[in-house]
């Protein structure tokens, strides 16, 4: 698994390199977003990093507690 990053004008997303297209689309829906709150708010993101795991098991590796919190927000 070799990781790389994909980058829009607001955001840079990590992820692995098969998730390429998956990558661009979040980026796009996030820029979206950002477009969205620019007119009810002064300030908005920039500059974010976000990662992307698309298998739960690298999220749990990366982050142990999540599982445990997903579940009581249940």
């Amino acid at each position: 698994m070799s990781w790389i990053e994909t980058e829009s004008l607001s955001f840079t997303a990590r992820h692995d390199s098969e998730d390429s297209a998956f990558a661009e689309r979040t980026l796009d829906r996030m820029e979206n977003l950002r477009l969205r709150l620019e007119d009810r708010f002064a300030q908005v993101p920039g500059e974010v990093t976000v990662v992307i795991h698309t298998n739960p098991v690298w999220l749990t590796m990366a982050h142990p507690f999540l599982p445990a919190a997903r579940w009581s927000a249940a």
